[in-house]
């Protein structure tokens, strides 16, 4: 739904990105995860990376439908043309604490 530059600028709104990071996107905006209010972006960038991260998945745990301690997300790598397989990684959700 929108090109790359465009959601790697978004992202970096608020989130650190650097050459070699992979960065896997998911479903538009609003399906999961909601991004804050562009001046409440701006002011959060001023934080502390923990302190960050820990108003974020406050807010995100009041969301109803957002993954839960014991579900699996899995993410697979690999080329097309079968030239490149990176393989599949498996993480589950863990209680925060």
């Amino acid at each position: 739904m929108f090109k790359p530059a465009e959601t790697i600028s978004e992202l970096s709104t608020f989130a650190n990105v650097a050459p070699g990071d992979v960065l896997l996107t998911g479903t538009p905006s609003g399906c999961a995860l909601r991004l804050p209010p562009a001046p409440v972006r701006r002011i959060v960038q001023l934080l502390p990376e923990r302190q960050f991260w820990s108003l974020f998945l406050k807010a995100q745990r009041r969301r109803p439908h957002y993954l839960r301690p014991g579900d699996a997300v899995s993410a697979r790598i690999f080329s097309a043309n079968g030239t490149l397989d990176l393989g599949e990684q498996t993480t589950v959700v863990l209680a925060p604490g």
